[in-house]
């Protein structure tokens, strides 16, 4: 496969980021503080002992307990952890 003609940067999906000379600007993208939030529960491998299909079945129990519930998503990542 052929590079596309010109600077990687300027071919890429995802642009690099630019320095932005307006002070303000700067100090809006600094006062930004998301949070990123959490949405999927993986069983680790080598950690999950349960064989394939019980380990689904499982994940698909959490699923119908939870449901869209970001509070009762919280607590069960928070029981399940180790």
């Amino acid at each position: 496969m052929m590079p596309a003609p010109g600077k990687a940067w300027q071919t890429a999906n995802v642009p690099r980021g630019r320095v932005q000379m307006n002070p303000f600007e700067n100090l809006k993208q600094i006062q930004d503080q998301r949070v990123a939030g959490l949405s999927h529960v993986n069983l680790a491998p080598g950690k999950c002992t349960l064989p394939l299909q019980e380990a689904i079945e499982l994940m698909k129990q959490w699923k119908e307990e939870i449901g869209d519930d970001a509070e009762k998503f919280a607590e069960r990542v928070s029981r399940s952890r180790s």
